[in-house]
């Protein structure tokens, strides 16, 4: 009788382990992304569009599918890198048409 009620007390115990580090990925995943969309916007403001669509892009989608459903789709990590480095190509490339008045 007693092995029982060890066993549910380790099982119970292992629940709410398992519960607090689920919730505290779903609040972390939260600040997260609440910061990058709030950083894409300073910066967007600021006159940086291609860091803003960076921060604001794919990656934000793939951080909260990370820390809510604990899992990282190959085709999504593949995805968010090729936004990334389009993004990244599109800011290194001159503007056209900015010529001095």
């Amino acid at each position: 009788m007693r092995v029982m009620q060890a066993q549910l007390e380790a099982q119970a115990a292992k629940e709410r382990r398992s519960h607090l580090l689920y919730l505290g990925g779903l609040v972390g995943g939260f600040l997260i992304v609440v910061a990058m969309l709030t950083s894409a916007v300073i910066v967007g403001i600021n006159g940086l569009p291609w860091l803003s669509a960076m921060l604001a892009g794919p990656s934000v989608l793939s951080l909260a599918g990370l820390f809510v459903l604990r899992q990282v789709d190959s085709d999504a990590a593949k995805h968010t890198a090729r936004a990334h480095d389009a993004a990244l190509n599109a800011a290194s490339q001159p503007a056209s048409g900015s010529g001095a008045v």
